[in-house]
């Protein structure tokens, strides 16, 4: 696992830590490719 580069996001919310802590006990989630599809469709859309 990579070290997180905290200097990136120095307004980071208790909110924003808690949905990173959310990711990683649910593993099973990284291999959806629902959220990938829409994900690259919102942007496919905005460029």
């Amino acid at each position: 696992m990579r070290p997180v580069f905290i200097a990136a996001s120095p307004n980071t919310q208790s909110d924003d830590v808690r949905e990173a802590l959310r990711q990683l006990v649910t593993p099973w989630r990284w291999y959806d490719p629902e959220p990938v599809a829409a994900f690259e469709k919102q942007v496919s859309d905005f460029f």
